[in-house]
């Protein structure tokens, strides 16, 4: 039977998260033999209840080290490891480095402005043995190309949405009360992405838009960056409670489900996992007009989207959004969203598309053989 050692580390996103858990609980032991290993503090990988997590790091130390390195290289040894998947950057570093002869390596990437150490370290790895990076956008994939990581080493895998979770947040949460909210009221959720000044300009739109709209209410979620902008923001709000910022602990799928619209404002590379659980719960996007979000939005057929220019051209341009959202055609874009989500995202196809990579690492083939972007064909 063929064995997938999993490694992470406490860096990895909510992205990373989402895709490794869901193939810990959804690949059958009969299957596939998984193991995980983590550097870094363990408790912040979040992996699903009862996994055995293989330390790697040196106690609360996140950094690389060659202990860990040391520490990795007998773990794959012992568990007779046929395949390594990493799943951060830091992650992918360590496992590509000690890897033994032979043994393919799998990268899940979902940003597609990766540091340039790791897109070296990939380049090298291409050059050792057999790779396989899951792009989880085609921006992510063209962008690694751009940079030399050879395009046949890479494959578009798009991630997968938990639709009986989310359908269980928006039922059952409790966050929309504590945050003050009522029924009658249009919470937005602005997350923080790597230009934390994006995130800052979009909440600062939605008070602006609050002056006129008293049902309003601003959701922050921060990311790893820093909120202090935000926060102050918050504390300067029109009124108590009209921006909350979220703890950084609040998973990315809890706070869907108290939005009725989903504010992107980096029209730079993001990851677009945020976009396709927005899709999913049927909470309207609303972003700027990026080549990654252009992946799966497009004005006025599933989402609504704007060009950032000046600060008061966006404030105006995410008005007349807003304006539009408040319609009938704010309905008819949540539910053609939902409907494509269903398509494109599903969890037995990632399952499946991750089960046909690991076979076709093993027997030689090309990485992409028999898988196809789901978000082209949906």
């Amino acid at each position: 039977m063929t064995t997938v050692g999993h490694v992470t580390s406490s860096d990895g996103a909510g992205d990373t998260r989402i895709g490794l858990s869901t193939l810990l609980s959804r690949i059958s032991s009969a299957r596939r033999r998984q193991c995980v290993a983590a550097a870094g503090r363990a408790e912040t990988v979040a992996l699903p209840s009862g996994t055995d997590v293989h330390p790697i790091g040196s106690g609360l130390s996140e950094t690389w080290s060659v202990g860990s390195a040391v520490r990795l290289a007998r773990w794959a040894r012992r568990i007779d490891v046929h395949i390594l998947h990493a799943w951060t950057a830091r992650a992918v570093c360590l496992a590509g480095t000690v890897r033994p002869e032979g043994v393919p390596l799998v990268f899940s990437c979902s940003d597609p402005g990766l540091d340039a150490r790791t897109v070296r370290a990939l380049r090298v790895f291409a050059e050792r043995g057999a790779l396989a990076v899951v792009c989880a956008a085609q921006q992510v994939r063209r962008r690694l190309v751009e940079q030399g990581v050879p395009a046949d080493r890479c494959v578009v895998i798009r991630p997968p949405v938990d639709f009986a979770r989310i359908n269980e947040i928006r039922a059952s949460s409790s966050l929309r009360s504590r945050i003050g909210a009522t029924d009658k009221d249009r919470v937005v959720l602005v997350p923080v992405t790597r230009d934390v000044n994006a995130a800052v300009e979009g909440a600062w739109a939605m008070m602006v838009q609050g002056l006129l709209d008293e049902r309003l209410r601003i959701v922050v979620l921060t990311g790893e960056g820093n909120d202090a902008a935000l926060r102050r923001l918050a504390a300067a709000s029109y009124r108590p409670g009209g921006v909350t910022v979220l703890d950084r602990a609040t998973p990315f799928e809890e706070s869907l489900g108290v939005a009725d619209a989903l504010l992107l404002c980096d029209d730079g590379d993001v990851s677009t996992v945020p976009v396709a659980w927005a899709m999913a719960a049927g909470v309207l996007v609303v972003a700027a007009a990026g080549y990654a979000v252009s992946e799966l939005i497009s004005h006025k057929l599933n989402g609504l989207l704007y060009k950032r220019r000046s600060e008061a051209g966006v404030i105006v341009a995410i008005a007349q959004c807003f304006a539009e959202a408040s319609t009938p055609l704010g309905a008819k874009l949540r539910d053609a969203a939902r409907g494509q989500a269903y398509e494109a995202f599903g969890v037995r196809r990632f399952v499946d598309q991750h089960l046909r990579l690991y076979d076709n690492l093993t027997s030689g083939r090309s990485v992409d053989d028999g898988i196809v972007d789901s978000a082209l064909v949906a």
